[in-house]
């Protein structure tokens, strides 16, 4: 008989938990991800970060009820590149 390891995944009722997904990206943009990393700021940070300034427009609406993480609205930091 195999071994085998059941992952149990349930939903949060957490707002900002994080949930792994999985995309296909280009040589290139992978390579612009990794040169910009820093300790504490990971390729998946980046992201997340990039998604909440692309969307801010949008997500300001949405998460001004959620006044937890104001930092997803006014985040100020900038990726000199």
């Amino acid at each position: 008989m195999m071994p085998y390891i059941l992952f149990i995944m349930t939903q949060s009722p957490d707002p900002y938990a994080l949930h792994r997904i999985s995309i296909q990206i280009t040589k290139s943009q992978y390579e612009l991800l990794n040169e910009h990393k820093r300790p504490g700021t990971s390729i998946s940070e980046l992201i997340r970060r990039s998604i909440d300034t692309y969307f801010a427009p949008v997500m300001k609406n949405k998460l001004s009820v959620h006044s937890s993480r104001p930092e997803v609205i006014e985040h100020k930091e900038e990726i000199a590149i």
